[in-house]
């Protein structure tokens, strides 16, 4: 079996110390309008970084 670290690599903007706590949770008001951090306003990119649960499935589809 591989080392965790050799097979999950964290996204750049890890490694580079970009991430802020902001990204954890979603203000929904925020996304709304179109503002907020790009990983919740472009859908790519979204669904790029996030773990697909299926509460999430449950909720996407019905936004």
């Amino acid at each position: 079996m591989k080392p965790f670290h050799s097979i999950a690599i964290p996204h750049r903007d890890i490694l580079e110390g970009r991430l802020t706590m902001d990204v954890f949770a979603a203000d929904i008001h925020e996304v709304s309008q179109k503002r907020g951090p790009e990983e919740y306003k472009d859908a790519e990119t979204f669904f790029k970084k996030t773990c697909v649960t299926e509460g999430l499935k449950i909720y996407s589809v019905q936004i």
